[in-house]
């Protein structure tokens, strides 16, 4: 991660050769940098994801339907 999303974790997720390092702190094993999330404030009137009428299925299509 880079930018304003790397800045958004405290200790940021660990990704190598397209895999995600399982973290080793309790819990979800990331904490929320505070400072930086409460200066980005989220400004929409929708949730980032938002549900499909025919869910995702990477095994059958390979393809996003969404935005």
């Amino acid at each position: 991660m880079t930018g304003f999303h790397a800045r958004l974790l405290n200790n940021p997720i660990q990704v190598e050769e397209g895999y995600v390092h399982v973290p080793t702190q309790a819990g979800l094993g990331v904490t929320l940098n505070e400072e930086v999330a409460r200066a980005h404030p989220y400004k929409g009137d929708k949730l980032h994801l938002e549900m499909e009428a025919n869910p995702y299925d990477n095994a059958h299509s390979g393809e996003f339907a969404g935005d």
